[in-house]
């Protein structure tokens, strides 16, 4: 099951980037962590959140407001 992140993951990773990409670092799983996806994420943006994270990633679609939802929530809580 998935655990909220404790502000670790939106501190290193902008909501720019977050919002340009279409990738979002939700969460930790194990020694992963749980990125959301919109339909038109990059790749560039995936490899990007592996470089500055340093840890395996566990990709997971969404649709492009449930994305908004959880990019809005994580970045301005």
């Amino acid at each position: 099951m998935a655990t909220l992140p404790a502000d670790t993951y939106t501190q290193r990773i902008s909501y720019a980037f977050a919002k340009a990409q279409g990738v979002l670092a939700l969460g930790d799983e194990g020694d992963a962590i749980i990125v959301l996806t919109r339909p038109d994420a990059t790749i560039e943006g995936l490899a990007e959140l592996k470089r500055v994270l340093q840890r395996p990633l566990v990709p997971r679609a969404v649709d492009a407001e449930r994305f908004l939802v959880a990019s809005c929530g994580a970045h301005h809580a």
